[in-house]
């Protein structure tokens, strides 16, 4: 399994409580979690997701992870306008930066649910679940690929031998 420890710099995660991930995908009407979404789970940090809709109920209900409800209002994951969601976003952010003793104080108070966020981004990082599944994905797709492919091509020798055939 991957060390995160080893492979990111500590210090960009230690002195932060909350940390605005940005993911891949957020114009796109698909849920695509990286590593990205994982990390600031597994430093013990509070996330808050610039995201496609239903990243933040994914990784709740996928993973099981902690997201802090209590201190901060997800419903932005359900919005579908782009804009809205980027704003109500927004609201969250400022709202944690004009609050920032509550944040400290909730932080110390939740360490226990901090620790199990960790303890479950470590053990997806272990985990042979999804790499069973991408890989049964791209098997799929490269058999669906090369039936198309084998498909045309016989209709091409086909075409090709009747021409043959009758001319």
């Amino acid at each position: 399994g991957i060390d995160w420890g080893k492979v990111f710099e500590l210090k960009t995660y230690e002195n932060a409580y909350v940390n605005i991930t940005t993911e891949s995908c957020y114009f796109q009407n698909e849920i695509h979690i990286t590593d990205k979404s994982i990390k600031p789970l597994y430093f013990y940090q509070i996330p808050l997701f610039l995201a496609s809709p239903g990243h933040v109920y994914y990784l709740r209900e996928r993973f099981g992870f902690d997201l802090f409800d209590d201190l901060i209002d997800h419903s932005y994951d359900n919005e579908t306008d782009h804009r809205k969601r980027f704003f109500m976003v927004l609201e969250q952010i400022l709202w944690l930066n004009n609050n920032q003793n509550h944040v400290k104080e909730y932080y110390r108070k939740n360490k226990n649910r901090l620790f199990k966020n960790r303890l479950i981004a470590s053990q997806i990082k272990d985990s042979k679940n999804d790499i069973n599944f991408f890989f049964g994905l791209i098997l799929y797709l490269f058999n669906k690929v090369f039936k198309e492919f084998t498909n045309a091509y016989l209709g091409s020798v086909r075409i090709l031998l009747k021409g043959c055939l009758l001319g």
